[in-house]
């Protein structure tokens, strides 16, 4: 399966009602987190252990895993646009911000 992540048509990968998560490509696991900072802690946290792990193994065939912060089910980056939810204060605060 192709996703597109970021920018137009991008895909839902989590749940539209939930504001912060960690979806962990791979077991497709969702984490969710109450804030932003505490999914980016836990995505970066669980990106070092994959990293880890791919670095001591000795297979080519491990598979591809990572975590992505979610944002009200979509792929988060500094530079997404609105999530387009009313009220949602991080991007009320992000469009407040020159």
């Amino acid at each position: 399966m192709t996703s597109n992540f970021f920018g137009p048509d991008r895909t839902l990968l989590g749940y539209e009602d939930t504001p912060w998560s960690v979806w962990v490509l791979g077991p497709d696991d969702i984490h969710d987190r109450p804030t932003l900072g505490e999914a980016l802690i836990s995505a970066a946290e669980i990106n070092a252990s994959l990293a880890a792990m791919r670095m001591e193994s000795t297979s080519e065939y491990d598979p591809v895993m990572y975590a992505v912060v979610l944002h009200h089910g979509y792929a988060w980056s500094r530079k997404s646009p609105h999530c387009g939810r009313p009220g949602c204060q991080p991007c009320v605060n992000k469009e407040a911000t020159p």
